[in-house]
């Protein structure tokens, strides 16, 4: 099957690019609903650059066991690779909707983005993190010992209106990503880019669930190019092989 989309050497765009958020295993979430379209959406993403492909379904932990979420995971995974998608690398992982009922499990290692101890976390989008979702938080990482990624941040209204507090959570050892379709947002977009710059945001993804609902990449990662330059860019592909390799994200 051909996606239609030139390749992205010939546009003269860059390549050896990470999307860490995408919703693109087949019929497992309110992603991509069959191989099909998982298919075409990892050609989509190829054509523009992108190389590496994190897997991350959602996993509501309030809702299911982990047994059956990594046993639907396993399923759609291995539909997925026999497909045999050259130039482009997966990593799995998952979006983790963290509520108390996740503490109950022994270890929650198969969740996080294969091989590391960086975890993509979602809470109530009311949220203030000076309340069940800050001690979360703090409890991930000391039961666990993991390092949560919040997952676009841009969609926490508290946080936009009070960078202290994504500083504060960054020195207690939290890592964020952002949804590059975000920066095209002109009432988000400054206040990302400033983050940006004050190092604040350390992973970018498109958060792609169908041709509708993410799967552009180059349109953010070109504004961030753009408005603050290639060295900001490459700081976050930077970060992100720095994740995928277990390194510290400074």
């Amino acid at each position: 099957m051909t996606s239609g989309f030139e390749p992205a050497e010939r546009k003269g765009i860059m390549t050896d690019l990470y999307d860490l958020h995408t919703h693109i295993l087949p019929g497992i979430d309110d992603g991509a609903k069959d191989l099909e379209t998982s298919i075409a959406l990892t050609e989509r993403l190829r054509s523009q650059g992108v190389t590496h492909i994190a897997l991350t379904p959602h996993y509501y932990s309030n809702r299911e066991s982990l047994e059956n979420f990594y046993e639907k995971r396993r399923v759609a995974y291995e539909l997925l690779l026999s497909k045999k998608i050259e130039g482009v690398t997966f990593i799995l992982g998952s979006e983790a909707y963290i509520t108390d009922y996740i503490f109950n499990n022994k270890s929650i290692d198969g969740l996080c983005y294969d091989g590391t101890r960086y975890l993509l976390t979602e809470f109530a989008y009311d949220s203030d993190f000076s309340d069940g979702a800050g001690d979360r938080l703090y409890r991930l990482m000391n039961q666990f010992h993991v390092t949560p990624v919040i997952a676009h941040i841009e969609r926490y209204r508290f946080l936009m209106k009070n960078p202290d507090t994504l500083e504060e959570l960054y020195n207690a050892g939290c890592r964020m990503q952002i949804n590059l379709d975000s920066l095209s947002s002109f009432s988000l977009r400054h206040k990302l880019l400033k983050l940006i710059e004050k190092g604040l945001v350390h992973i970018v993804g498109t958060d792609t669930h169908s041709y509708q609902r993410g799967c552009d990449f180059q349109t953010g990662f070109g504004i961030i190019d753009k408005k603050l330059g290639s060295n900001f860019c490459q700081l976050i592909i930077n970060n992100s092989k720095a994740l995928k390799n277990d390194k510290k994200i400074t």
